[in-house]
């Protein structure tokens, strides 16, 4: 006997309608005992913006039963949007979201942290979720519990104790984790020191997302890890880049666990399976540099410093000195109309922007790792 899951990618509607399904994806969906997406956003509410960096997503109330009718029974809610509305925003969708089982945040400490374990033809699989430390994580127990909800931070200590008392309680563990990059092809060595610790901590599979592209496949002690598989579907992202991403189809059984990447495109407003050339080497491309240390070490360094120039460096400049003499008039443009849309809109000061954009570049991992290592590049190369 086995079980058939399904993992999709980033999934947020903020309009009034949601994509058409090939009738090959939504067989796919409907004939898996659990299909599970990534809940990027809280179902909308009358509430104020939580302080952040970043837009502030919602979802409309109907994506819930759009869901249901794809198949989809799990949702996980370990993401940097899911408390962009505070306690008011994640206890109106727990609450919609009730037909649904749900992963990775919750109203309390404890939610957030607990897995779901379902049994399906006498296996049972143990689902987590976690994600960086970004906005609304449960990074501090007393903090957010006074806040009101939270998600769950994949660098808690709780969290590779929840990974680990899974592995005692079900057959197989199956770990999500919203954490990297935005828009690039492959992890930064931190992520895949985490991930690899995922598994040696009890993990059968560990598939991320976040980065809103496909990333690379990894086999480590027999184990898959998938660093990004991209989006699923997310409607303000769909007019932007090419392919969205892709789902991991996993068959679980007393054989074990296999896994076959599914690559997905938006065209038209639906949403495709991708058999195409074009598709399968932008996966194989990621996995292969994953393979070849050199190309790897190499392709993170040029990463890391064209982030910092491009990026980086101006925001530490905002956030420290105010604007910096190195913006061109057209990056300062764009970079100033970015922060009204984003935070003025929302009443902050100026110098809770700075204070805000200081805590979002020092305390979400990503971004500190990016930084260190293209400063650290540089500082070798004097």
């Amino acid at each position: 006997m086995s079980a058939k899951l399904l993992f999709l990618g980033d999934f947020c509607i903020e309009g009034g309608g949601g994509p058409n399904l090939s009738s090959e994806l939504l067989n796919m969906m409907r004939t898996s005992d659990v299909v599970s997406v990534n809940f990027e956003g809280p179902i909308r509410c009358n509430a104020e913006p939580f302080p952040k960096v970043g837009p502030a997503l919602s979802q409309n109330a109907l994506v819930a039963s759009l869901l249901k009718s794809w198949g989809v029974n799990f949702v996980c809610l370990a993401n940097n949007h899911i408390m962009d509305y505070g306690s008011s925003g994640i206890k109106h969708t727990l609450n919609i979201l009730d037909d649904f089982q749900v992963i990775g945040a919750g109203n309390t400490l404890d939610e957030a942290y607990s897995s779901q374990i379902i049994d399906i033809r006498g296996i049972s699989v143990a689902m987590l979720a976690f994600s960086e430390a970004q906005f609304g994580a449960y990074t501090d127990e007393n903090y957010n519990d006074n806040v009101g909800g939270g998600y769950a931070w994949v660098g808690h200590p709780l969290a590779r104790k929840a990974v680990q008392t899974a592995r005692e309680e079900a057959d197989y563990v199956i770990v999500q984790v919203h954490a990297g990059l935005e828009m690039v092809e492959i992890p930064l060595p931190e992520w895949r020191m985490c991930y690899r610790e995922l598994i040696d901590l009890g993990a059968d599979l560990v598939i991320g997302h976040h980065p809103h592209v496909i990333q690379g496949h990894e086999l480590y002690n027999g184990k898959d890890i998938y660093y990004s598989i991209g989006n699923f579907f997310m409607d303000r992202m769909t007019n932007s880049y090419g392919i969205q991403g892709g789902g991991v189809e996993v068959d679980v059984s007393d054989l074990g666990v296999r896994t076959t990447f599914i690559p997905l495109k938006i065209e038209e407003g639906s949403v495709l399976i991708d058999m195409s050339d074009n598709a399968r080497v932008q996966f194989d491309r990621a996995t292969f540099i994953l393979e070849n240390c050199n190309e790897y070490r190499v392709k993170i360094d040029e990463v890391c410093e064209q982030y910092w120039e491009l990026y980086y460096s101006k925001y530490y400049e905002f956030s420290l000195n105010g604007f910096g003499l190195k913006l061109s008039l057209s990056s300062l443009y764009r970079f100033t109309k970015s922060l009204i849309k984003n935070f003025f809109s929302t009443g902050k000061t100026n110098q809770s922007l700075k204070t805000l954009m200081l805590i979002h570049n020092t305390k979400i991992e990503t971004h500190r790792w990016v930084v260190e290592r293209a400063l650290l590049n540089r500082s070798m190369k004097k």
